[in-house]
């Protein structure tokens, strides 16, 4: 009998190899952060470069140009600040998100633009898929499942969907990670007669519409297993030859 099952996912760590087969992986990752080298500060400046108020979008200028700001475009006379491969006013040094002031700050680059870590992880940080803020400077959860695409978690929000329970070994259903036993209670087939959930691996029967455990597909007269694969249908129920031709006597 075919096994309609979700796969079951696999887990890997960094230092793994990527999980074989077509299921869904689960990884456990670390955010990595482009990290701006802290810019070292050159002599102080006469007459201190003051920046525009307008402040055009920042690209980096080829290496030839080794005294031109790439954020204003002006020449720099005095304190420099080093950093992405140019030299920058000091005062032009500056957030691309929220314009603060990086040149004594932890700054990291982002599309060619340098950021302060607050909207660098606005901006490029993985979110997570539960409570959708940025995962940064902590480890995470990653579900790569073909059918649903690729989505992170917060390790404390990889939970099961339906008991709230924190796990590491899921089963999908719908778009959301299950824990076993709430997968198996959910999305399990039940057994016709006794209903409960039918897990993967055990012995079951398929028959009259559903599945059944082994030991419950039995006549439903005698309740004795059948002993060969053909039995006999009576309102939806089955019946050993013995049994249904009782039945049928009875009638005639």
């Amino acid at each position: 009998m075919p096994d309609e099952s979700p796969s079951v996912p696999s887990i890997n760590f960094p230092d793994d190899d990527e999980g074989a087969g077509g299921g869904p992986v689960i990884r456990v990752d670390a955010p990595g952060v482009p990290v701006v080298d802290e810019p070292p500060s050159q002599s102080p400046s006469q007459q201190p470069h003051t920046p525009s108020t307008h402040r055009p979008a920042r690209k980096l200028l080829p290496h030839n140009s080794p005294l031109t700001c790439p954020s204003c475009l002006k020449p720099i006379v005095g304190r420099t600040v080093n950093a992405m491969g140019a030299r920058w006013h000091p005062g032009c040094f500056l957030c691309e998100g929220c314009g603060e002031h990086l040149e004594h700050v932890s700054a990291a680059e982002g599309g060619g633009r340098v950021w302060c870590f607050v909207c660098w992880s606005e901006q490029f940080a993985p979110r997570c898929y539960h409570c959708q803020t940025p995962i940064v400077e902590e480890r995470f959860i990653t579900l790569d499942d073909p059918a649903l695409g690729k989505r992170v978690y917060h390790e404390q929000h990889f939970f099961c969907a339906e008991c709230g329970d924190p796990f590491l070994d899921p089963s999908l259903a719908d778009g959301h990670p299950y824990c076993e036993e709430c997968h198996v209670r959910l999305r399990m087939p039940k057994c016709k007669r006794c209903r409960k959930s039918i897990r993967d691996g055990m012995e079951a029967v398929e028959a009259l519409g559903g599945k059944w455990c082994w030991e419950c597909f039995v006549c439903a007269s005698c309740e004795r297993p059948f002993e060969d694969p053909s039995y006999f249908v009576r309102d939806e129920k089955p019946f050993c030859e013995r049994c249904f031709s009782i039945m049928v006597r009875n009638e005639v």
